[in-house]
């Protein structure tokens, strides 16, 4: 016969262990395994049913817990879904998000924009919903095609992976490319995103002819530099609504007007410069 002092031990046990159970039972937890659940175990409550058809090679998370899938597959949870879907919280697949006939080939990077919701998405293939998108592209939230998104010719190898700035929207592409839009970029290239407009523009002697290298300030609520290329262009990339000032600076050179100012626009903006003659000379010799 156990002795008293064990037979207490077992009591208080049983005790301890009834508490633990009606505590989970009140709480409304279902799932014993949530009880001793850790870090990288199994989220039963996930449940994507038969899931896809074929690999998933990128995943996006929604800031209202939706997930983007993109990959190789055919079917999600066995309604046709080619290559890219969206799924609820729970794993269900979102019937609200429809894609169409959506890429040819492979998707292989997703990238969601924090401002809209619209999902930028990077792979192999050459068409979205019969529209050429040479592995590049954009979704609206209902998954058709944004058609204001527009890379031109794309890349010209896989993009593997995509990310959007939060500040203006630019995008971000990285893969096995050489060429975007037929522009040379090795391996890594941005794009200009719904956020942002240009401010670009031409300095030129009074006769017409361009000066290079000329220095370039933008200020305001971006402040950058560049320098006018051969043809006396200059341009930069900045998000809509703000104000800006732009000028330009060369030694012995002064510049009609003096600043350039633009302000609150939503539209890509056109400022040029002329070079006046300085100290009687009648004209301005090109910059090193």
């Amino acid at each position: 016969m156990p002795s008293r002092h064990l037979q207490i031990r077992i009591v208080t046990r049983l005790a301890f262990t009834l508490a633990i159970f009606t505590l989970v039972i009140t709480s409304g937890i279902f799932y014993a395994t949530n009880v001793s659940a850790a870090p990288g175990d199994v989220d039963p409550t996930f449940t994507a049913s038969v899931g896809t058809n074929s690999s998933v090679f990128a995943v996006a998370i929604q800031s209202d817990g939706k997930v983007i899938i993109g990959g190789l597959f055919t079917q999600v949870n066995g309604v046709t879904r080619n290559r890219i879907a969206r799924l609820n919280a729970d794993g269900s697949l979102d019937t609200m998000f429809d894609p169409g006939t959506s890429t040819n080939s492979s998707v292989l990077a997703l990238a969601v924009q924090p401002t809209d919701g619209k999902v930028v998405v990077g792979g192999n293939f050459s068409t979205v919903n019969g529209v050429t998108r040479n592995r590049i592209a954009r979704l609206n939230t209902d998954g058709t095609l944004d058609t204001t998104f527009d890379p031109g010719t794309g890349a010209n190898g896989n993009v593997n992976a995509v990310a959007v700035q939060p500040a203006d929207g630019g995008v971000i592409i990285g893969g096995f490319f050489t060429m975007v839009n037929n522009v040379s970029r090795l391996g890594i290239a941005r794009l200009q995103g719904a956020n942002n407009i240009l401010i670009e523009g031409y300095i030129r002697r009074a006769s017409g002819a361009p000066i290079g290298g000329v220095r370039v300030t933008l200020s305001g609520s971006v402040q950058a530099v560049t320098t006018t290329d051969i043809d006396g262009h200059y341009r930069f990339s900045v998000p809509t609504g703000g104000v800006y000032q732009v000028t330009a600076a060369a030694r012995g050179i002064r510049f009609s007007p003096s600043t350039l100012t633009f302000g609150s626009s939503t539209v890509n903006q056109v400022g040029d410069f002329t070079a006046l003659t300085i100290k009687g000379r009648r004209d301005v010799r090109a910059l090193r």
